[in-house]
């Protein structure tokens, strides 16, 4: 590895822009997701339903004159046994959303569990299709399935010139998307 890259491992990668806050995003999509009994711990956001366990974390973006603090929401699904696979989905369409594709990263994803991620599942399009996300990755090692979503709304954008804070909130349509599809891939991902 260059130095330049150790550098960069050491410094920048872990640099955080100054007006950041920890935790103040995640105490606001806390608020947004008030019917889920929620907890604060070293750094994330806990969440429960009746029948979900999601993780929260803050993920910070650093631009020339201002900052993006999103939010990745995570579950686990326990499924020991498989071969390591690594999926990711996205809207199909430029203007329109005319479905869901799926794309193998890494592995050979089961393919009756692609074609279910891409269509073949009625319940589960039904509550993706409305989400508006930026990235859904389906990772599978030894231990299960852990379904990482990035989400456009729950996040902060702060600018330093002009300054200015705003907060994108989790709109009602968006929470019973996001929880319904978690629900859903939950579902699809449990072994039978």
């Amino acid at each position: 590895m260059s130095a330049w890259a150790r550098w960069y491992e050491r410094h920048w990668r872990d640099w955080r822009p100054a007006a950041y806050r920890p935790g103040a995003t995640l105490a606001l999509v806390r608020r947004n997701l008030a019917a889920c009994d929620g907890e604060a711990q070293d750094g994330r956001l806990l969440l429960r339903t009746k029948e979900l366990s999601l993780e929260v974390r803050e993920r910070v973006q650093a631009h020339l004159f201002m900052h993006i603090v999103s939010t990745e929401f995570s579950l686990f699904v326990a499924a020991p046994g498989g071969p390591p696979a690594s999926l990711e989905l996205r809207h199909a369409g430029c203007l329109r959303r005319r479905g869901i594709l799926c794309k193998v990263r890494r592995g050979s994803g089961p393919e009756p569990l692609r074609e279910a991620l891409q269509g073949g599942d009625r319940a589960l399009l039904e509550q993706l299709m409305p989400l508006d996300f930026r990235s859904l990755r389906l990772c599978r090692d030894d231990r299960g399935w852990t379904v990482s979503l990035e989400h456009l709304g729950a996040c902060e954008v702060v600018n330093r010139f002009p300054a200015y804070r705003r907060y994108i909130p989790l709109v009602a349509e968006q929470r019973l998307a996001l929880l319904g599809a978690f629900a859903q891939l939950q579902r699809l991902l449990s072994p039978a």
